[in-house]
């Protein structure tokens, strides 16, 4: 019986749909590095050193990718889990937004969203852990490790 959120797909279909995702995400990686002004790969001490090997891992990866999804069985399929995919697009577009309304607001919004799809009833759980694990990260990372976040303030 497969579950009520779920959609069957061929498995060839989303290799490829994920190579070429990939594919497109490294392309802008480079692409955005090659155009910003700080990003000058001069050496390995550089700060663009490590995001241009990531974008060449997933050049590779999704390249790879792509040509092994043609020996893929066609006709295996496979359950894809559509609220995963949705959770997965929504914290995508609250990196995107943390930009403008911060790394905070859009965290806890994003986790009490996602706890909800996830069938969490609790109404103290999805604020305590909303609450709680954003501003771990913004502590930890902020004050300790001095990463830089986007803020209201």
């Amino acid at each position: 019986m497969k579950p009520i959120n779920s959609y069957p797909v061929r498995l060839a279909t989303i290799e490829r749909i994920l190579a070429v995702v990939g594919l497109c995400f490294s392309i802008f990686m480079e692409v955005y590095l090659k155009c910003s002004t700080w990003a000058k790969v001069t050496s390995v001490n550089s700060p663009a050193f490590f995001p241009s090997l990531v974008a060449a891992g997933f050049l590779i990866v999704a390249a790879l990718l792509f040509l092994t999804s043609f020996k893929t069985d066609k006709t295996k399929i496979v359950n894809v889990n559509l609220l995963g995919l949705l959770v997965c697009i929504l914290w995508a577009v609250a990196s995107i937004l943390s930009q403008y309304i911060g790394f905070l607001l859009s965290s806890i919004i994003v986790l009490v969203i996602t706890m909800v799809l996830w069938g969490v009833k609790s109404k103290l759980k999805i604020i305590i852990t909303s609450v709680a694990v954003p501003v771990f990260f913004y502590l930890v990372f902020g004050y300790i490790l001095h990463v830089r976040f986007f803020t209201l303030f």
